[in-house]
Parts: structure tokens; C-alpha cells; sequence
């Protein structure tokens, strides 16, 4: 299936793997293995495992054969085989088993091992440094919720009323866009904008965390009402200057995340 006709998330992952390879290629010509090394390792602990496959879990195990269900494989794969042949330098025999049983399953290669076959090349087209970005910021703001949750121990499966995060228009535009990632790993929880006319003075409770609105599970903790999150500074240092803006808002006392 072509690339832009997948899903968003599809294009973001593969994105990122041909980044991945850009990256690679500069450190192995550099002479900087252990650099490469890192890489991969932040790119499949990070991205692969703990985002894509696990959002697209359900897609996974959908029934029948739909395109998006094979959309979802194709992406996979994809980025199996190119892990594999970017780790080939600095983990032989562990890449070598892992394309050979890739290859031997698809029949996409007729090479007797990953060490004879053709090293990846970076595809510009493919990356999108606008969506990677916009994907970056979703992780971010997913991170602190559950950071948040931690801090006042509230467990991952009891359900959030809200998540506030104060924003600019250009900010307001990614999270909404990309507020489906978001919801998925808070179980659920509604992701709402804070802009300074929106006026909100604060919210009653320690480290922007209160109790407003819905009732909520018994034996919760919550008092019986579902607890709304507040989230200030959920972005780096070079990240936090577009979300100042006159006016009051629920802060966070402690700095989460990078």
C-alpha cells in the first residue's frame, strides 16, 4: 500500500525510520557505532514498541483483512527489516536471525544473510519533520499525565475527568490533532485546551490536581468524583516559552518529562 494512503500514524513511524537511517548511515561513515547504537535502540524501545504497536494494537488483531489491518503490517514489517539491517554492524548474529526469518517468511529477499544484503537508504520524501513533532508533543503531554498520576497516586486504570493544558493557537491546533494518542494512554481521559481568556483561576488541590465535576468508581480515592490533571509544563526548555501567555491557569509545581 503507498505510503500517503495509510493512516497518519503509519507515515509518522516511517518517518522516524527513514530519520533512523539518515542518522545511522552519518554515524557508521563517522565512525561512531556506539551513536548508531543508541539510535536504534531509542527508536524501536521508544517509538516502535511503546508507541506504534501499541497503539495499533487493535488493528493488529481485527478480524478479516481490511487495508488498514494491512496497512498496519506492511508498516511493521517494514521497520523490522530495516532494523535489522541497520543493527548488522554492531549485532551480527541476532540481526542476521531476525532478517532471515523476516525474509524467509515474505520471500522478499533471496540473500543467505543480512550481511549480503543492500544497506537501507534514507527515502526524504517519506520523513515529515511537521508530524514527528506533532507526534513528539503528544508523547510528551501522555508522559506527564502519567507522571502526574504517580505523584499523587492515582493508578493508570482509574478513570481521569480531564487532562488541562495550557496552550497557544499554534499549540491548541497539534494537541487537537493529535488528541487520540493522547487519550488512549490515560485510558480514556478527556484532553481539554486552557487559552488566557478562558479565565480559569486554578484548581482546588495540590500540583494541579483537583476533584471537580462527575462522580466517580467508589472506593476511588476521589471522594467520589473524578479527578482533572493539569498539565503547565509539559515541554522542554525551547518548548515552554509558546505556552506563556497573560492570564491564570492550573500550574504544576514540578517539572516532569525532558
Amino acid at each position: 500500500m503507498p505510503v500517503a494512503e495509510r493512516p497518519e500514524i503509519d507515515r509518522w513511524i516511517l518517518s522516524l525510520l527513514n530519520t533512523l537511517v539518515k542518522e545511522c548511515t552519518e554515524h557508521f561513515e563517522n565512525y561512531e557505532p556506539t551513536r548508531a547504537g543508541r539510535a536504534i535502540q531509542d527508536f524501536v524501545g521508544e517509538n516502535l514498541s511503546n508507541w506504534y504497536v501499541r497503539l495499533c494494537r487493535k488493528r493488529f488483531w481485527g478480524t478479516g483483512y481490511s487495508q488498514d489491518k494491512l496497512a498496519a503490517y506492511q508498516t511493521l514489517y517494514v521497520c523490522l527489516e530495516t532494523v535489522a539491517k541497520l543493527m548488522a554492524p554492531i549485532s551480527p548474529f541476532y540481526a542476521d536471525q531476525m532478517y532471515m526469518n523476516l525474509v524467509s517468511a515474505t520471500g522478499r529477499d533471496n540473500v543467505v544473510s543480512v550481511h549480503l544484503a543492500k544497506f537501507p537508504v534514507c527515502d526524504e520524501s517519506i520523513i515529515d519533520k511537521e508530524l514527528e513533532s506533532r507526534m513528539q508533543m503528544a508523547q510528551k503531554v501522555s508522559s506527564m499525565g502519567l507522571a502526574l498520576r504517580k505523584k499523587i497516586n492515582i493508578i493508570v486504570k482509574q478513570p481521569l475527568q480531564k487532562l488541562m493544558i495550557p496552550v497557544d493557537a499554534v499549540t491548541k491546533e497539534d494537541i487537537v490533532a493529535l488528541g487520540i494518542p493522547a487519550q488512549d494512554t490515560t485510558y480514556g481521559v478527556a484532553v481539554a485546551t486552557i487559552e488566557a481568556e478562558d479565565g480559569v483561576e486554578g484548581v482546588d488541590g495540590v500540583d494541579g490536581v483537583g476533584f471537580v465535576g462527575a462522580t466517580g468508581a467508589a472506593g476511588s480515592g476521589c471522594n467520589g468524583q473524578l479527578p482533572v490533571i493539569s498539565v503547565v509544563k509539559a515541554f522542554s526548555v525551547t518548548q515552554t516559552a509558546p505556552l506563556s501567555f497573560s492570564g491564570t491557569y492550573p500550574i504544576v509545581s514540578k517539572t516532569f518529562g525532558h
